[in-house]
């Protein structure tokens, strides 16, 4: 799959900004900036390269140090590019980054399993961090989905008010306009 996808990236590269294209290929570049409509494709190398490690390597600590390698570079590279169009995607991503170095560190660190308060430390600052990183994407999506109602309420009563009045978009436009400068 990763493959076909960059086939299908490399040669339509001059057509990342089209729209049709976008509309086509959406769930793979839309939140990305159109130079960096490969990130999708990077983040699945990341996380299969995760993967690897964790299945091919047998001493714990040293697919934990790797893992915490390739996260540092993924990390570096997402700095680098900073591939997303949101301020608010880039700091989620930055955020979730920095869970996962959390994470495979104290991982790391406590899997020795030599004392036991250093593997409960490890353990309650891990469940902490993502829990800090869950409680972050729940509150972003309430605050989206409050938005987005809010939005879709504005738009259904104004259509309604519209329908309802039988007259036409512009007349009832002007007519806004007229008011709202009679209150001024």
């Amino acid at each position: 799959m990763p493959l076909t996808l960059l086939i299908i990236i490399f040669l339509s590269r001059d057509r990342v900004n089209d729209p049709e294209f976008r509309l086509r290929y959406g769930g793979i570049i839309n939140s990305y900036r159109g130079e960096a409509c490969y990130w999708g494709l990077i983040t699945m190398l990341y996380r299969l390269l995760l993967l690897i490690s964790f299945v091919s390597i047998d001493s714990v600590v040293t697919t934990l140090s790797t893992t915490i390698t390739i996260t540092i570079i993924y990390y570096s590279l997402f700095t680098y590019i900073q591939p997303y169009t949101s301020a608010e995607f880039t700091r989620l991503e930055k955020y979730s980054i920095i869970s996962y170095l959390i994470t495979f560190f104290f991982l790391n660190y406590s899997s020795d399993h030599k004392y036991e308060a250093v593997s409960w430390m490890s353990a309650i600052i891990i469940i902490g961090g993502n829990l800090l990183m869950v409680i972050y994407l729940i509150k972003n999506i309430y605050i989206r989905w409050k938005e987005t109602r809010k939005k879709v309420r504005k738009m259904s009563l104004a259509s309604s008010s519209l329908s309802t009045s039988g007259i036409p978009l512009q007349e009832a436009i002007d007519h806004s306009k007229l008011i709202s400068n009679h209150e001024l």
